[in-house]
């Protein structure tokens, strides 16, 4: 089965010939142009995330866990992480491999070789956000191209809005609110696959999509997703509609048909991707001392794995009206389409973000289904891509002869124009919403001001810490010590069962993750003083502590 002509060159392989229209594009200037665009937001990203640090605005969570794992890797000692847990006071903490599998964290070892502390993983995660930005310029850039004298200019002017639009849009400016996760890996990684299966290489794209086994438990239904997709994507749903008879009178056609054109190398990502995330859940995860019920969050649709499979392939109904059962998920579907003016939803290419919706909506923790935390920013390549896609799906046929023989005779020009409508309702979108999430409070003078007596204070707190001590400490300025100390989050009494460490870095006077209020925090101090604990240091509610007996 072959391609037809009218299949989108935004979702085919190479771009369509321009019959000589325009010359071949220059490539410098735009080296130059995305470089400093991307340059711009990582500087920018960077900043936001290293002020972050610096005014305590972090936490712990996850940036203690990934920060220390990264550096057991680049002392060649594994992914040790305190933070997930400790068996006892001289062990090196549990890997990190039991809470997520993402050895890719590896790939990262090497800039700690220059800085080992979390300043060094804020920088990366910076450039990590803006490098998406290279593939989605080419994505668009090539997408809109294919539009007769008209298609060079408008395809620069697009891309160029669209990653700009990219560069502050709300799921990003959410991830970085949160700090580090792994999503920062998966961003790059799926943006490029998706550029190089526009591209037409598809080979090249199959090899990228199968990193993302390594980012995280469940990148394997998107790289399944993904296999089908590039199986299937060089014909359109109106030929496959007409192999599909012809197949069922002749089922040695199937085979012809999977042998063709490297499907079968394709349709092996299936059970690969799929055949992975059993492999990790029930096998890698407890071999790294985690738990195959990790990610089980669904006990409204049964008690164990198996029943609560069998309940939603047995009552498919409740099933697809639990996805939009609540308030906060209907609210965040209708957010993620508002940056692509939903626009998404008329491509193939939406459909690698579906399992990745289903797993956090189907499920029981309210905090998979809100626009906060970095959740949403999974899905950004698939929206942006997606949304480029169906854009030009409209301009072609909004352009057909079907509609309108003398708009048909201008399609170069009109499809030029409106993809470039789209382009700028991208970034106007984003800039002008910039107000209504985390990234705007760089423009508060508060923001910046690292002299604030609650910051100084904790950090004279955090000096009184001797160096590689183990320590247990309140989530906001646990940060500080990463890079010199064995820390632990302190938490209320057999909360996570780390042995008793000999110093405490508390707060009486905020709110720290995990107490439920100041004053369970103000007992724990209590309780530790009783045990045996002395108070070292105490200044605008942070309070050290330190038990001789333990060390």
């Amino acid at each position: 089965m072959t391609a037809v002509a009218s299949t989108p060159a935004a979702v085919g392989g190479e771009a369509a010939p321009n019959g000589g229209l325009e010359a071949p594009p220059r490539r410098w200037p735009h080296v130059l142009g995305v470089g400093a665009i991307v340059s711009l937001y990582a500087a920018l990203y960077s900043t936001y995330l290293l002020i972050l640090h610096s005014t305590l605005q972090d936490g712990l969570a996850d940036v203690g866990e990934y920060d220390q794992a990264i550096s057991g890797y680049a002392h060649f000692m594994g992914p040790h992480s305190p933070f997930v847990g400790l068996h006892g006071a001289a062990d090196a903490g549990k890997l990190q491999l039991a809470d997520h599998f993402t050895p890719l964290l590896a790939l990262m070892a090497p800039f700690y070789w220059i800085h080992d502390g979390p300043e060094t993983l804020l920088v990366e995660t910076a450039v990590l956000t803006a490098l998406p930005i290279i593939p989605l310029w080419l994505f668009v850039r090539r997408a809109v191209r294919n539009s007769g004298r008209f298609g060079s200019p408008a395809a620069n002017l697009s891309a160029y809005l669209v990653v700009i639009g990219y560069g502050v849009t709300w799921p990003l400016q959410m991830a970085l609110w949160f700090e580090f996760h792994e999503v920062f890996l998966e961003l790059p990684i799926l943006m490029w696959m998706i550029e190089r299966a526009q591209a037409g290489r598809l080979r090249q794209a199959a090899l990228i999509s199968l990193l993302l086994l390594g980012v995280k438990d469940d990148m394997g239904f998107v790289v399944a997703i993904f296999g089908l997709y590039l199986a299937t994507k060089d014909a359109t749903a109106r030929d496959w509609a007409r192999w599909l008879p012809r197949a069922l009178r002749r089922p040695r056609l199937v085979l012809d048909t999977v042998r063709r054109r490297d499907r079968a190398w394709f349709l092996a990502l299936v059970p690969v991707g799929i055949g992975m995330v059993w492999l990790v859940a029930q096998v890698l995860l407890p071999a790294a001392g985690g738990s195959p019920n990790r990610n089980f969050t669904y006990t409204e649709f049964g008690p164990t794995q198996s029943a609560a499979i069998h309940a939603m392939l047995g009552d498919p109904g409740n099933t697809f009206g639990t996805l939009f059962n609540s308030h906060y998920k209907r609210q965040t579907l209708e957010m993620l389409l508002w940056p692509v003016l939903g626009l998404c939803l008329l491509s193939p290419l939406s459909l690698m973000a579906v399992p990745l919706v289903m797993e956090r909506f189907l499920s029981v923790n309210q905090l998979y289904w809100v626009m906060p935390y970095h959740y949403n920013a999974f899905l950004v390549p698939i929206i942006f891509c997606a949304g480029v896609d169906g854009a030009l799906r409209v301009s072609r046929w909004l352009t057909s002869a079907r509609l309108s023989v003398r708009v048909a005779r201008r399609g170069p020009f009109v499809r030029s124009a409106l993809m470039t409508a789209f382009a700028m309702y991208v970034a106007i979108y984003a800039w002008s919403t910039f107000d209504r999430y985390p990234m705007h409070h760089m423009t508060q003078a508060s923001f910046w001001d690292v002299s604030n007596p609650s910051v100084v204070a904790a950090k004279q707190a955090a000096s009184k810490i001797p160096d590689n001590a183990y320590v247990a400490s309140a989530t906001q300025v646990g940060p500080q010590l990463l890079s010199r100390d064995k820390v632990v989050m302190w938490v209320p009494p057999g909360d996570r069962n780390y042995p008793p460490p000999p110093w405490v870095l508390a707060d009486v006077q905020r709110t720290s993750y995990p107490f439920k209020n100041v004053a369970a925090q103000q007992a724990e101090v209590q309780r530790l003083e009783s045990a045996g604990y002395r108070v070292v240091f105490q200044s605008d509610g942070w309070v050290v502590l330190h038990n001789a007996a333990l060390g």
